[in-house]
């Protein structure tokens, strides 16, 4: 599979090399307008892609996320939109950050899981567990066909 080049918007950083996790790295501060030209950046070239996958959004660096941002974020996640997207796993390490993020998301929920993560090896085996799950069917299913 042939993936897209890392956008370079804002400090952001993609990685695809933990396929079916896209490992997303975020840079202490981002502007709304970076944000923004991201999610554009994303729909265009990433969730245009044939497989499924998961977003692992490692934003540990990541100091504050004001209000215009949290609610960029909950309209991107648009439980209308078709997309590949299985899921997303959220790796914060501030408490406060992580519990705004887990409130947000039961208020505001996509049609696929968000899991908010500390760390950063459980996000990813979180996500490759989550694509395995929905892209195999269970044993008996498979016998049964």
């Amino acid at each position: 599979m042939e993936f897209p080049s890392d956008p370079l918007i804002g400090g952001t950083r993609i990685s695809f090399e933990r396929w079916p996790a896209v490992v997303m790295t975020t840079p202490p501060e981002v502007t709304d307008d970076e944000l923004e030209r991201f999610f554009e950046w994303w729909q265009r070239d990433v969730e245009t892609l044939a497989e499924p996958f998961i977003l692992v959004n490692d934003a540990r660096r990541t100091k504050n996320l004001t209000a215009s941002q949290r609610k960029i974020i909950s309209g991107w996640m648009d439980p209308s939109r078709d997309s590949p997207l299985l899921g997303t796993a959220l790796v914060f390490e501030s408490k406060l950050l992580r519990g705004l993020l887990t409130a947000m998301f039961w208020i505001n929920r996509p049609s696929y899981p968000v899991k908010v993560f500390n760390d950063l090896s459980q996000a990813i085996a979180w996500s490759q567990a989550t694509v395995a799950e929905h892209t195999s069917p269970p044993a008996e299913r498979r016998q049964a066909s």
